[in-house]
């Protein structure tokens, strides 16, 4: 012989049984609702970040407290910013005579714009860091860097005067636009290359 003990099936081991049961919650004591909350984003949050808020999950059995909420962050991609970390990354373009001089130029940032050194004989992808320009870090007085890389811009048009003096600088150079001449491996020789091509359609 053995004893087997078991939750009454009648109170469900609560102790007392309800006659007439709420329609509502059908005699649990609780019902689901939904609600809408304000909450605070800190500047910084990425994607999978769990903002936790205190007494906003599940209320307690029997009077016990509520349990918290937790909310996952999706950010959206941004059209001019790539995020890696909290550094950002975007492109500027420069025309070929910035490239080959330097320039000063203004890049759009998440503050606004600021003004960035272009330095002479910049090549295209090159990169250029503005510190402290990035995403910060959540709850510190500390944010990334932003990167921008650099496209260079090709003529599609060009004067006779503008391809007299090319044709004067590739001189200069021992370059030549002709395939059987010069060295057309210089970053030079191909944007030539481009000018001529272009003006020839």
């Amino acid at each position: 012989n053995f004893t087997q003990v078991a939750e009454c099936p009648t109170c469900n081991a609560s102790g007392q049984i309800i006659s007439d049961p709420c329609m509502n919650c059908g005699g649990n004591g609780v019902k689901q609702v939904r609600k809408k909350l304000r909450i605070n984003i800190p500047a910084g949050v990425d994607t999978g970040t769990k903002l936790r808020v205190s007494g906003e999950g599940n209320v307690g059995l029997k009077g016990g407290p509520a349990g918290d909420l937790y909310v996952v962050m999706q950010v959206e991609p941004h059209d001019n910013f790539h995020r890696e970390g909290n550094n950002l990354m975007t492109n500027t373009t420069v025309s070929f005579v910035q490239a080959s001089l330097g320039a000063e130029i203004e890049v759009a940032t998440l503050d606004g714009s600021v003004s960035v050194n272009i330095k002479p004989g910049t090549q295209f992808g090159d990169k250029v860091r503005v510190a402290g320009k990035g995403v910060p870090y959540p709850r510190q007085n500390v944010r990334g860097d932003l990167f921008v890389y650099v496209e260079i811009e090709t003529p599609r048009r060009l004067s006779n005067q503008e391809t007299d003096l090319l044709e004067q600088f590739a001189e200069l150079r021992g370059e030549s636009k002709n395939s059987a001449d010069g060295d057309r491996s210089s970053p030079f020789s191909k944007l030539r290359e481009k000018f001529f091509s272009t003006k020839d359609e």
